[in-house]
């Protein structure tokens, strides 16, 4: 589809596009034999991998050169308006406690399939009076630097 620039294309039956003499190019006609195929397939081999991903989890130079301290665990900046570290996790073992029933709870949100974190987010500009705003204010934030 992305190489006929739409989805709107039965691909076995329309053509991509046009070559120089505008004559129809088909799928059919760019598409690799069997024999094609079953050649690559036999040329590809382990080792190709192991060399291609042998420093995958080096990083970029770019990647090596970001300053950062050298701790396990994220250090959760006690500052900072935008990211803060939940209290939930604070007390809570390696070994999860029983499940139990949950009782008297209400339904936050009732969606259908395709619901996800932005339709139950709040998005959009913060008011500078708003409970929110006076928050990051009182903290120093400048208004430009309001997002959600």
């Amino acid at each position: 589809y992305a190489l006929a620039g739409n989805m709107n294309v039965d691909l076995t039956q329309e053509p991509l596009g046009e070559d120089r003499d505008g004559k129809a190019v088909y799928l059919k006609d760019i598409w690799p034999s069997t024999k094609a195929v079953a050649d690559a397939v036999l040329n590809v081999s382990a080792g190709m991998f192991h060399k291609q991903y042998a420093a995958v989890f080096e990083g970029t130079q770019e990647w090596q050169d970001i300053e950062v301290d050298n701790n396990p665990t994220y250090q959760w900046p006690e500052e900072s308006t935008y990211i803060r570290q939940t209290p939930f996790f604070l007390d809570m073992g390696k070994e999860p406690e029983p499940v139990q029933d949950i009782h008297n709870a209400r339904i936050l949100a009732m969606l259908g399939d395709s619901g996800d974190n932005d339709h139950i987010s709040p998005a959009g500009n913060i008011k500078r009076d708003s409970p929110t705003g006076k928050y990051l204010l009182e903290r120093g934030v400048e208004t430009a630097e309001f997002n959600s």
